[in-house]
């Protein structure tokens, strides 16, 4: 017997035809569908997220300083100065350190940098005249430790704890000690292989001036040297009182030329590097 094949009517092939398709909208919809639920997930997950990493505003302290269009300075902090000297104490000493993850009240790794890059770029960088980087990323690296002290304390003293957190790029290379609650920058050491304006004495006033005011503690501003030129003015290093219990600020600075091979002409080229430390010390430098 020959198989007989069935024909179908046009309008039988039509309804066919229209099932096929709302069979295959039908796996679209629910495909899409699918797709935007995972999303909604997604989202509401990473909320869940970035709550928990305690990704928020940063506050007032967070940037120490604020300098306003007329060269002022807001000063907001939070260390007061017994815990500024309790951490200048524990820095002066020789320790092994000891790594942890943040804890409550203290700065998440994103803002321990951004605390960094808004200091670099918004404060030091105007005070040294250098108006912006022509590569304005940085390699980050950052890492929250505290002094290994044997004793747990953490809870009770959390601003003994400390972000190190270093930015660099093909001009500035620099490195940050900020403490972990308030951000605060305790010490820094940058090297700029960009055009720097000349320092002039009045130029490193200013900026000692500036970050001793950062700590929102008192400062009659004199400037202590333990070395003076035979006119009397003050060699570097420099110190400056911050309040009267004995904790100073102090500023470092000078140029070194560092010698490199150019890659393509393969010649020794002099590049100059201006470098600027500020730092906390329990000392004057006085002898």
């Amino acid at each position: 017997m020959k198989s007989q094949k069935k024909q179908l009517t046009p309008t039988k092939r039509h309804g066919v035809y229209l099932i096929n398709f709302l069979g295959i909208l039908a796996a679209l919809m629910i495909a899409f569908g699918g797709l935007f639920l995972v999303q909604g997930g997604l989202a509401r997950e990473q909320e869940k997220l970035l709550a928990a990493g305690g990704m928020v505003e940063l506050p007032p302290p967070m940037t120490a300083i604020e300098i306003t269009e007329a060269g002022d300075t807001i000063v907001n902090t939070l260390l007061t100065g017994e815990e500024l000297l309790q951490i200048a104490a524990s820095l002066a000493e020789p320790v092994d350190i000891r790594l942890h993850e943040p804890h409550q009240g203290q700065l998440s790794m994103s803002q321990a940098v951004e605390c960094a890059r808004t200091w670099l770029e918004d404060f030091l960088m105007p005070l040294l005249g250098i108006t912006g980087s022509s590569s304005p990323q940085y390699r980050t690296a950052c890492y929250l430790w505290t002094p290994e002290t044997g004793e747990s304390d953490q809870e009770s003293r959390p601003w003994l704890s400390y972000w190190s957190v270093s930015l660099n790029n093909q001009e500035i290379e620099i490195s940050f000690l900020l403490n972990a609650v308030t951000g605060q920058v305790l010490d820094v050491s940058a090297g700029f292989a960009s055009p720097v304006e000349y320092q002039s004495q009045k130029d490193l006033v200013a900026l000692i001036n500036a970050y001793t005011a950062s700590f929102g503690m008192d400062s009659d501003g004199t400037i202590i040297s333990g070395l003076v030129t035979e006119s009397g003015a003050k060699k570097l290093p420099w110190y400056q009182r911050i309040g009267d219990s004995g904790l100073y600020t102090v500023l470092m600075a000078g140029s070194t030329a560092v010698m490199s091979e150019d890659s393509d002409s393969h010649t020794v080229v002099s590049q100059e590097i201006f470098n600027i430390h500020l730092y906390l010390s329990l000392d004057s430098g006085e002898k």
